[in-house]
């Protein structure tokens, strides 16, 4: 038996000597002793595979690549120890909980810790750790009672650590074996495992080892022929280097591993050291794996074969990088294969790195393994124990629908999607919330709402097919869910919920449901995930099998069953299987393969990434660490250890590439903030002062025609600049000659022509379309009928209109109170109360404030059932939403009431239609293109009034729930002509409607609400009263007539109006700010809105579906349109712009349309 050390700092051919001399054994003997590779499970794949492709080598059967538990499992396989049961994380994290429950009453520190999220993934941490390093539950019991008394914290720490550890190691006994106990077990079984007496074993790729793997060598060394250990380090240290050296971690690895095999009284061979670097095929690279410890700087080093560039941001980064990649595989013929992408933080550049890779064509393997999370099995079981613990709420009901694996088996996958989302639009209109809701025998009613109608309609044929399978499919989603509940609410302990799991999935069929995925994906050659399906279902079940292990009897909560599953789903991840030979490696730095890339790209060198910061471990911090280590408790590193490991992880990178080393940083993150270069660069550019710092840019057009050749590379990432090149030639910049070269190659190509052609095309397109004549007919035909909003919507935004009245576009209904429902609301109980008063013969004046306030209640009472789906009822925050209604229905009823009294108007009709068949005729309209056109719709309220001399005057009134005023250039430009068409048809049809024919006498907002005052000292309730009134003051325009004004509000001359927007003073003049218009201007804007909606019939069965929505000022109609993502309105593309409407003062508009008006009669 002998030890045999190999020394050599990296790149110095230790591995490639060592695999040489296991070639000539197997050459010379193929079924002799065993021989045994060990390295680092994460390079088993890739020195097996080096192996294998040995040319001219026979067989390998006496030859086993291992990674220590993998070793540990052949062992035990043939010594014996293989009969427990195997704990993973989760089954760990079952059984701590469980050993902490049992011993709260003992626990200083974790009686609440223990309740915190996180807290048992820290805890099997640090038991783990206790095992690398060999500590006893005693061991830790002794450093308690040993710490500074000072440091009460960490007495109580270590306390109930060693409770729990003793605890837990019971538990575990002759029964359990957890994957930090397989190497323990393996060193005691190694003197009687037969292979390893004659086999010869080398250990390579450790630069450091727990005292647990180092029992194991120490073990391996006794009981095997030979072993050669291979380290990293420079030279035979006799004692430990400086604590920052790039070997000190090999180094002293070397000092234990001797000093172990000195303790059996070993044979230990010479030691060899390898000194000449053979892997550098570069003079800069040579000169950094030889000089990157110095810091002095050495005249005329060269830095051939180092690149280092600055990027502005982490995706610039990882494509420049992308494209350095394609041009060492194109111009130096580089295989993917011989290509490493290294990065410290993995998670921050995986998502970066599988898009762009992608996008350049470039196959990578990513060396991390892939969560499970996003499979469709593992989110069933996580959403559909949100949904019983939520009491289930639509969010993880309808994750567990999309996972497809309710569906029962061979249904049509597509049809059952499109009912399932029937199913939720249903759910999120009704407000369908609660086990109750979803289990109740009664069947769930489908109407289409049609607002607060004043007959109710029977349900048609549609409605009820559609109530036939919305029940249908509301029964398939709730029978499984309502059985699991049923089942977790009766197990009160582990094991019988998950066996309740276990039954739901196999009542919903899901193995046979994944199989039939795994096939379909097989079919269609996505191997992988093919294989994903069957890892799913194996992982989840060993999950459950984890879990009753762990904790089987132990009575649990459903609550925390919940959350110790979904820790556990969490956890799940891929088993990781190469796809292809030839592709870039791309992985973290602290699991580098000595697989000799030729080049090497280090992404992200910034300072805190590289070196990465110390950071806790377990549940010790840096400092409770220097303090064990100075009372002889052996554990991780400490904060200095950490950064020293990070200096040699920063070598061993630097050292790894053959040919080129790319080194790059962004200046920025994707949020804007600047970052710092790693302190690695300065130490870069000090030993390589002729080192330039490269700078990647996002575009090609400043470069040298040279460097953009190679933005040139895959053709899908060339198509996309190839267009930002065009797109900058067609604003007036030159552009290379080399694109216009990428362009013609494209033209002629079967696969990527098409592709270019569609993508260029859009550089040229404009978001302009309009329908054609023929097409706008068989849309709307030969006669719409059409509301005055219609009208409105199209002067807004042309397209919106097609959207909503030609498209038919609606925005999914949500069970929610919405300004529309509560403005129907007031409508209906202004209208409602109003004919109260009319049908007792009474008036709205001989009301007192507490009659209102009781008529307000009743008639928001009779209505609220109606809207919206009972809304108001369905929970108590909406029943106090009711009461604060009624206070505004209330108050509106007393200003109405104060209004009658001072005012000779009455209401003459009230929600008055008018179109075919309706009291008052439509405005019927023969347009120029010939066709027809019909206004029609609902008036609010209008009044009557008789002045002395007998004329009948009529005045529109519109409720509106928000502030509003009539805008008169909001009127001139066709975007509020309601009120004006209202009065049209009020005025046009009196004669017909009334007997008399009437003349105007204006339009007014009745703002409905209910204000609040800010007083700075006490008034009356009377006062109160008077100033809640002012509030309420309508706002429109009046006609300028002082008669038909005092008829308005019956005020003496000299003052204001508190009813609307006049005032009169004493001789008969009107105050400046009174909002007023005379007979012909009445009749001018009149015309004109008819004018206006000619225009826009016209317009609209021309087929005008611009996309062109109005700017006045800093108004837009874009802000709350439901049909921007449709439109994809973009001002920087060509044609979309909005149209720039100018502010006209007022008596200017009523100038103009006055005198047009006199020169069309």
């Amino acid at each position: 038996m002998s030890v045999r050390f190999i020394l050599g700092r990296p790149g110095t051919g230790k591995t490639a000597l060592c695999m040489e001399e296991v070639r000539t054994r197997l050459r010379e003997n193929p079924s002799g002793s065993p021989l045994i590779y060990i390295v680092p499970e994460h390079m088993t794949f890739g020195m097996e595979y080096a192996f294998a492709g040995t040319p001219g080598l026979g067989g390998m059967t006496r030859l086993n690549v291992y990674s220590m538990p993998r070793l540990a499992l052949r062992v035990l396989q043939q010594s014996g120890g293989m009969t427990r049961i195997h704990l993973n994380s989760v089954g760990l994290a079952m059984l701590l909980r469980k050993v902490v429950e049992e011993n709260k009453k003992v626990l200083r520190l974790f009686r609440k810790a223990s309740e915190q999220t996180g807290f048992y993934s820290l805890l099997g941490d640090t038991i783990a750790e206790f095992k690398h390093y060999c500590l006893t539950p005693e061991q830790i019991a002794t450093q308690s009672e040993s710490a500074p008394a000072d440091d009460l914290l960490l007495k109580d720490k270590l306390h109930d650590l060693s409770v729990v550890y003793q605890s837990f190691e019971e538990a575990l006994e002759g029964k359990y074996v957890d994957s930090d106990d397989y190497l323990n077990l393996m060193a005691g079984k190694i003197a009687e495992t037969k292979f390893l007496r004659e086999a010869e074993v080398w250990i390579d790729g450790f630069q450091t080892m727990t005292p647990e793997e180092q029992l194991v060598v120490a073990q391996l060394m006794g009981a095997c022929r030979r072993v050669t250990v291979i380290l990293g380090s420079d030279k035979a240290y006799d004692r430990l280097p400086d604590e920052f050296s790039a070997f000190r971690h090999p180094a002293l690895l070397y000092l234990q591993l001797k000093e172990a095999a000195e303790n059996q009284h070993l044979t230990v061979e010479p030691i060899l050291t390898k000194n000449e670097v053979v892997r550098a095929k570069t003079s800069g690279l040579r000169a950094l794996n030889l000089n990157f410890g110095d810091h002095a700087v050495k005249e005329g080093t060269s830095s051939e074969g180092i690149v280092l560039t600055e990027a502005v941001n982490r995706r610039e980064e990882v494509e420049q990088a992308a494209r350095n990649l394609i041009g060492l595989a194109r111009d130096r013929n580089l295989h993917f294969r011989d290509i490493t992408v290294l990065v410290r933080d993995l998670d921050s550049y995986r998502d970066l790195i599988e898009t762009v890779f992608t996008d350049y064509g470039i196959p990578i393997f990513i060396d991390r393994k892939k969560s499970m999370k996003h499979h469709p099995l593992i989110e069933l079981i996580r959403s559909v124990l949100e949904t019983l613990q939520q009491n289930w709420h639509y969010e993880p009901v309808f994750r567990c629908v999309k996972t497809d694996l309710l569906i029962p088996a061979g249904s049509d996958l597509k049809g059952a999607r499109e009912a399932m989302d029937q199913l939720e639009n249903y759910v999120m209109a009704y407000g369908i919330y609660g086990e109750k809701k979803w289990t109740d025998k009664e069947p769930w009613t489908y109407h289409v709402y049609r607002g607060l109608s004043e007959n109710e309609v029977e349900s048609t044929d549609r409605e009820q097919d559609a109530q036939k399978k919305i029940n249908y499919w509301r029964k398939i989603v709730a029978e499984p869910l309502a059985w699991l509940a049923g089942q977790l609410k009766e197990a009160q302990d582990v094991r019988r919920k998950c066996e309740a799991l276990y039954e739901f999935l196999i009542r919903l069929s899901v193995p046979a449901k994944l199989e039939h995925l795994a096939q379909k994906a097989e079919k269609d050659q996505r191997l992988e995930e093919s294989r994903e399906h069957g890892q799913a279902w194996k992982a989840v079940i060993d999950l459950f099998d984890q879990c009753v292990e762990g904790a089987g009897n132990a009575k649990i909560s459903g609550e925390l069953f919940t959350q110790i599953i979904g820790s556990g789903l969490d956890s799940l991840e891929f088993a990781l299987v190469p796809p292809a030979f030839d592709q870039v490696l791309v992985g973290s730095m602290d699991r580098m393969r000595s697989s000799n890339p030729r080049a090497v790209f280090l992404l992200g060198v910034n300072e805190g990434v590289i070196p990465s910061k110390p950071s806790e471990q377990g549940l010790f911090s840096g400092d409770d660490r220097k303090t064990l280590e100075e009372g002889g408790m052996h554990v991780a590193d400490d904060d200095d250890g950490q950064m020293a490991w990070e200096n040699e992880l920063i070598f061993r990178a630097l050292s790894m590439p053959e040919e080129r080393l790319y080194l790059s940083y962004p200046l920025a993150s994707e949020g804007g903030e600047a970052l710092k270069a790693s302190p690695l660069v300065g130490r870069l550019r000090r030993l390589f002062p002729d080192l330039p710092v490269r700078l990647a840019l996002s575009e090609p057009r400043s470069l040298p025609e040279s460097e953009q050749i190679g933005f040139i590379n895959s053709p899908r990432k060339t198509i996309s600049y190839l267009a930002t090149q065009i797109r900058e030639w067609r604003r007036g910049y030159g552009i290379s000659d080399i694109w216009w070269d990428a362009y013609n190659w494209f033209t002629p190509q079967t696969n990527w022509g098409p592709k270019a052609k569609k993508i260029l095309s859009g550089l040229f397109s404009r978001n302009d379309e309009h329908l054609s004549k023929a097409m706008a007919r068989d849309l709307y035909g030969n006669t719409i009928q059409a509301s005055v909003s219609r009208m409105e919507l199209f002067s807004a935004c042309p397209f919106s209109q097609f959207a909503s009245y030609g498209l038919r576009l609606r925005e999914r209904e949500v069970f929610q109170l919405a300004a529309p429902d509560i403005g129907q609301l007031f409508h209906l109980a202004v209208k409602k109360m109003t004919e109260e008063i009319m049908k007792n013969h009474g008036d709205w004046g001989e009301l007192s404030p507490e009659d209102c306030d009781r008529l307000a209640a009743r008639t928001v009472d009779a209505i609220a059932p109606r809207l919206q789906r009972q809304i108001l009822s369905s929970s108590g925050r909406y029943r106090y939403l009711q009461r604060k209604l009624e206070q505004v229905v209330a108050r509106v009823a007393r200003v109405m009431s104060r209004h009658a009294r001072v005012s000779g108007f009455t209401p003459v009709s009230l929600e008055l239609p008018f179109g075919p068949g309706q009291p008052v005729p439509p405005l019927a309209f023969s347009l120029d293109n010939g066709c027809k056109m019909e206004i029609v719709g609902r008036i609010d309220r209008v009044d009557k009034a008789e002045d002395a001399n007998h004329r009948l005057l009529l005045r529109i009134i519109d409720y509106k729930s928000g502030a509003k005023d009539l805008n008169l250039n909001d009127v001139y430009y066709g975007l509020a002509l309601q009120m004006l068409a209202y009065l049209d048809v009020a005025i046009t049809n009196s004669k017909h409607w009334l007997g008399t024919q009437a003349e105007p006498a204006g339009v007014l907002y009745f703002h409905m609400h209910n204000p609040s005052l800010i007083q700075d000292k006490k008034i009356s309730s009377e006062a109160v009263e008077d100033e809640l009134y002012k509030t309420f003051k309508m706002k429109g325009l009046l006609l300028e007539d002082e008669e038909a004004l005092k008829l308005t509000d019956l005020l003496p001359s000299g003052g204001h109006s508190e009813v609307a927007p006049f005032g009169i003073k004493r001789d008969g003049s009107y105050y400046k700010g009174s909002s007023l218009a005379t007979p012909e201007q009445f009749g001018a804007l009149r015309n004109y809105a008819k004018d206006r909606m000619t225009e826009i019939g016209e317009k609209i069965t021309d087929g005008d579906v611009r996309i062109a929505p109005f700017k006045l000022k800093e108004r837009i109609p874009c802000t709350f349109c439901p049909y921007r993502p449709v439109c994809q309105f973009d001002q920087s593309q060509p044609g979309n712009a909005f149209r720039q409407l100018k502010k006209i003062p007022d008596e200017h508009i009523l100038k103009e349309l006055t005198e047009k008006g006199g020169k069309d009669s």
